[in-house]
């Protein structure tokens, strides 16, 4: 008769690997690769292509993604203008649009919870910051006065009402999130953190390839 504890040795030593272990390795090998085309091609659109049907399938998703768009913001800008940082911006509205009729219907399915005034008050600030910026912008007519287009003279109103409308949805983010149970905002942190090394691995590698070259 063998003792008991050689039998629980042999069981612990058994590697076991789940079907959903190698469904979310998939989804971060997707990610990875759709940031480094994205990086590549300098456009942020295949982010937003497959962030929806990421935060469709688990909204866990939500944050990791916003958080990959806005940190590859700065690298969409090209030499010698700002377009790609104009078509990132656009990027991150787009995928806005598309999450927030699937919040909404978190909201209203879910028990509502009032946000701590003190967050509120934070985003309060930035939306004054917004306009701030743009009050000192057109005090200084020298940014504005060589633009031939009106179109780019008032390009800056147009911006901060996007920005506005961007932190109008991180409050109603926020909410939805404090509406949530603890158990899906600690699984969003745990998705975070095991997406945030594929993200970086993709961007690490294709600034790399561009050193080489």
């Amino acid at each position: 008769m063998q003792p008991a504890y050689q039998t629980k040795l042999r069981t612990t030593n058994v590697f076991t690997l789940r079907f959903e272990e190698i469904k979310f390795f998939a989804i971060l090998c997707i990610i990875a690769a759709t940031l480094y085309f994205s990086l590549y091609e300098s456009t942020s659109m295949p982010l937003v292509i497959i962030t929806f049907p990421l935060v469709l399938y688990d909204r866990t998703f939500l944050f990791p993604m916003f958080l990959t768009l806005s940190l590859s913001q700065g690298a969409f800008v090209a030499p010698t203008s700002g377009v790609g940082t104009d078509n990132a911006s656009f990027a991150e509205t787009f995928a806005i649009a598309a999450v927030s009729p699937m919040l909404l219907y978190d909201l209203t399915t879910q028990k509502s919870k009032i946000i701590p005034y003190r967050f509120v008050l934070f985003y309060v600030i930035f939306i004054l910051f917004v306009y701030l910026g743009m009050f000192i912008y057109y005090q200084h007519p020298e940014n504005y006065v060589g633009i031939g287009s009106t179109q780019g003279r008032y390009s800056a109103i147009t911006k901060s009402i996007i920005k506005s409308i961007k932190l109008v949805f991180y409050i109603f983010y926020l909410k939805v999130l404090i509406n949530y149970p603890v158990s899906k905002n600690l699984k969003t942190l745990e998705v975070t953190r095991r997406c945030a090394p594929f993200s970086v691995a993709s961007s690490f590698s294709l600034a790399s390839f561009f050193l080489v070259l």
